[in-house]
C-alpha cells in the first residue's frame, strides 16, 4: 500500500519533470527566468482579496466614496506588488552546492551560493522537507543558504529538489521556483567506538610497545588513552593540567601498518569498513605511516590528511 509521503513523492518528481520538459532545465548553475517562476496568492493575500471585495460592496451599497476610495486604492497596490515579488527572484542566479564529506549520523551541509547583479533580493528562504532556511542577496556580496539532511549510510547522499520561495513584501503573494541539483555529499562510514588495536606486520613489535619505555627518545605529550601504560604518564604535567597526560616516544623498528581487510576477524561489510575507518582515523592522529587494502582495491604506503582522505573516500564507496 503506498503511503501519502510516498504519493507526495511521485507527484513532485512528475511534476519537475513536466515543468522542466516544459519550461527549460532546473539544474544549477541557473539563472532564474520567467519560464521557472510561479506565482500564486497566499492564505493572508486570498483573506485580504476578500475583504476588498466585502468593503467594495459595502461602499456600492452606501454609497460611501470614501470607502470605495480606499478599497481601489488597496487593490492597486495587492495587484502591483505581485511584480515586486516576481522581480525579487528574477534574474537570481543560482550555483551548485558545495558540501564537506562527513561520517555516517551525522548532518551533511550544503551550502547553495546565491549572487544577484540586479539589485537587492529581500527574504529568500530555500525549502527541503522540514528543511528551511533564510538570507537577504545584495548585489556583489556572496551568500549561500544551508540545507541540513540527515545521513544515516555511508556513500554519495544526493541533495534532491528543493524550493526556492519569497513572500515579500508584504505576503500577498508567495513566488517560487524549483530547483532539481546534480549535488551530492560524500558520507563515510562511522567509526566504531572501541576499534581493536592497530595491525603491526614485518615485525613481531605490537601497538602497545611503541609507548614502552627504553632507550627512546621523548617525542612529546598527548592525552591519555586507554592501554597506555603507567610508566608513560606524566604525572607532574598531569597535575598541572588536572588530566591523564602520556609521554610519547620515537621509537625505531621495522614493522609497518597494513589496514587489510582480510584481517579482521569479523564479518558482515559494514561492520569491518567501520573499523577500518576507526584504524584509518587513529594511525593518522599518531602521524604514523600505513597503507590499506581492500578486496579490488589498495591504498599504498603514505600518510597525511590528503591519504586519510582517499582511504576514508574508498570505505564510503567501497561495493562488494
Amino acid at each position: 500500500m503506498i503511503t501519502a509521503k510516498q504519493f507526495r513523492q511521485k507527484s513532485q518528481a512528475r511534476f519537475l519533470d513536466y515543468i522542466s520538459r516544459r519550461r527549460g532545465p532546473l539544474k544549477p548553475p541557473l539563472q532564474l527566468g520567467y519560464r521557472q517562476i510561479f506565482i500564486i496568492p497566499s492564505r493572508f493575500g486570498a483573506g485580504f482579496a476578500v475583504l476588498l471585495l466585502v468593503m467594495t460592496v459595502a461602499g456600492l451599497n452606501y454609497n460611501n466614496n470614501l470607502a470605495l476610495i480606499l478599497s481601489y486604492l488597496l487593490l492597486a497596490i495587492f495587484l502591483s506588488v505581485s511584480n515586486l515579488g516576481y522581480r525579487n527572484l528574477r534574474g537570481l542566479n543560482i550555483s551548485p552546492a558545495i558540501s564537506k564529506p562527513v561520517f555516517a549520523g551525522n548532518f551533511a551541509e550544503f551550502n547553495i551560493p546565491v549572487s544577484s547583479h540586479q539589485g537587492q533580493r529581500f527574504a529568500l528562504e530555500c525549502w527541503q522537507e522540514e528543511c528551511c532556511d533564510q538570507l537577504t542577496a545584495k548585489p556583489g556580496r556572496p551568500a549561500s543558504l544551508l540545507i541540513r539532511k540527515k545521513t544515516e549510510k555511508r556513500g554519495r547522499l544526493s541533495l534532491g529538489p528543493w524550493k526556492l520561495q519569497s513572500a515579500w513584501p508584504f505576503g500577498f503573494y508567495r513566488v517560487w521556483s524549483w530547483i532539481v541539483p546534480d549535488d551530492t555529499c560524500l558520507v563515510y562510514p562511522a567509526p566504531v567506538e572501541n576499534p581493536p588495536p592497530l595491525p603491526w606486520s614485518g615485525s613481531s613489535v605490537g601497538l602497545s610497545s611503541l609507548a614502552q619505555a627504553g632507550d627512546d627518545e621523548l617525542h612529546g605529550l598527548r592525552d591519555y588513552q586507554a592501554g597506555d601504560p603507567l610508566n608513560r604518564i606524566a604525572w607532574r604535567s598531569s597535575a598541572r593540567a588536572d588530566r591523564l597526560i602520556t609521554r610519547e616516544s620515537e621509537q625505531q623498528q621495522s614493522g609497518e601498518i597494513i589496514l587489510d581487510w582480510d584481517y579482521l576477524p569479523v564479518a558482515g561489510t559494514e561492520l569491518r569498513l567501520s573499523i577500518l575507518c576507526a584504524w584509518v582515523l587513529e594511525a593518522e592522529k599518531q602521524k604514523l605511516n600505513w597503507s590499506m587494502r581492500l578486496p579490488g582495491e589498495s591504498l599504498t604506503k603514505g600518510s597525511g590528511r590528503g591519504h586519510q582522505q582517499r582511504a576514508l573516500s574508498l570505505l564510503a564507496l567501497y561495493d562488494e
